[in-house]
């Protein structure tokens, strides 16, 4: 005995509808990403940003944060179960420890978790060495205390470099390193 006429084609459309929820519930449909805070950083810290050095560092050298907003919004995305990503404005900031910049461009930069770190901490780094100088190097990193992003969220932003001097023979003449960070908190809001 044949089906009656036209119910092939509904259960067909009801078979692709259960497969499009189930596809959807695996990739994280529902779950509430892009997540989009509303940050302000530690006024007090912006004007004399807190640094610390350890070496051949003959002074810690102290100042106010330059190229950088008291007031931002950044956004987390979660395309992949578990891996976040951060976008912040542009990052072309200058603290006492050195300054920092990502890229040339005025948009916003995406930052990646190395497989190291935790849920929540960000990183971008740069190498410059001179052979038979010896090599800077800066890492910039963004951490959000806690496992877990909620209504609020609070860490710092950070700004580390650390230099080898080497003499002309290539033994290590001067080292050491610098750290400059800044406080701030956050709200979530909804766009």
């Amino acid at each position: 005995m044949r089906a009656p006429r036209g119910r092939g084609k509904n259960v067909n459309r009801l078979k692709r509808a259960v497969v499009f929820a189930a596809t959807l519930g695996l990739v994280g449909c529902g779950d509430d990403y892009p997540r989009v805070y509303d940050v302000e950083l530690d006024a007090a810290e912006l004007l004399d940003v807190p640094t610390r050095c350890k070496g051949d560092q003959e002074t810690t050298p102290q100042g106010p944060a330059r190229n950088v907003a008291a007031q931002q919004r950044w956004t987390f995305r979660n395309p992949e179960v578990g891996v976040y990503f951060l976008e912040v404005p542009d990052v072309d900031i200058e603290f006492p420890a050195a300054p920092y910049r990502i890229d040339a461009n005025d948009a916003p930069d995406v930052l990646s978790p190395p497989a190291e770190a935790g849920p929540f901490e960000f990183l971008h780094s740069r190498l410059k060495e001179v052979p038979g100088e010896g090599a800077d190097e800066w890492r910039l990193r963004f951490a959000i205390d806690g496992e877990a992003l909620g209504d609020s969220i609070q860490g710092s932003i950070g700004v580390w470099h650390l230099w080898l001097v080497t003499s002309h023979t290539g033994v290590e003449a001067r080292s050491g390193d610098c750290l400059s960070t800044l406080s701030f908190t956050g709200r979530r809001v909804e766009e």
